[in-house]
């Protein structure tokens, strides 16, 4: 298991998640990529899920929600591989016994399969997101603020133009 203060993550200020996910890609060593489900996930209260396949992490997530919801999508999704959880089998030993199969059919077909899952992970992966969420909302909140404060700062000192 992962201890989660060796992780060291960083998140950028002001928050990307473009950003922060290169960095992942970076300090893993493994591409990532974002795939958006437009028709839903075939699992009904699925909203996300994450394959792992030869040096690249494919994260799938609900496009039919809010960009708040699908940020947390794929944080949660980003938890379960910092943890090292394995919800899913891994898709690189699927890819050689069926390489003429599409990824998203593959990844269909295991979710349909797929006999539950560890609530432990489930709890770890959505309590991790949504930290990781409220971090984020909190530097770009200070963000936000420190921006502000800096624009009245020049405008009451008469270095930008008043309106």
């Amino acid at each position: 298991m992962v201890k989660l203060r060796e992780l060291e993550l960083t998140l950028p200020a002001p928050f990307t998640l473009d950003a922060f996910l290169g960095d992942l890609e970076h300090r893993r060593g493994r591409r990532l990529l974002l795939h958006p489900w437009h028709d839903g996930l075939p699992d009904g209260g699925l909203c996300g899920a994450w394959l792992s396949t030869g040096n690249t992490d494919h994260i799938y997530f609900a496009a039919n929600t809010s960009q708040t919801h699908q940020r947390h999508i794929v944080l949660h999704e980003i938890a379960h591989m910092l943890w090292g959880h394995r919800l899913l089998p891994d898709a690189g030993s699927l890819a050689h016994l069926f390489p003429d199969l599409d990824p998203e059919t593959v990844l269909r077909a295991l979710l349909l399969q797929r006999a539950g899952y560890a609530e432990e992970q489930e709890r770890q992966a959505e309590m991790m997101a949504s930290l990781l969420g409220e971090t984020v909302d909190r530097i770009s909140a200070a963000a936000d603020l420190s921006g502000s404060l800096g624009r009245l700062k020049d405008v009451l000192s008469g270095h930008e133009e008043q309106w």
